[in-house]
């Protein structure tokens, strides 16, 4: 199979069609795991594996932060494991009132 059986949903900045699912990794599983749906993120899961993820994912440009936990759970992995996590922790911080 050279795709996952997912909807273009997540994937409304780029064309589908065009996508290198075995050799995008970290962008597909960002993009699902941030805006897709449930079962897609499951058939990503079993798609690349969890070995391949846990040594692609960490290469992530942008995760949010359920996404991030997730993996960082299901992976074995810690937050500051991702190679973006500073920018995100940075650009990602919460108005104080």
């Amino acid at each position: 199979m050279s795709k996952p059986k997912i909807s273009n949903l997540a994937f409304w900045d780029v064309d589908f069609e065009k996508i290198d699912f075995p050799n995008s990794c970290a962008y597909v599983s960002s993009q699902v795991f941030n805006y897709g749906l449930h079962d897609e993120m499951i058939e990503v899961l079993r798609f690349y594996g969890l070995k391949t993820m846990r040594k692609e994912i960490v290469n992530s440009t942008y995760l949010r932060k359920e996404a991030l936990s997730f993996f960082c759970l299901i992976l074995k992995l810690k937050e500051t494991d991702f190679k973006n996590f500073e920018k995100w922790n940075r650009t990602n911080s919460t108005w104080q009132f």
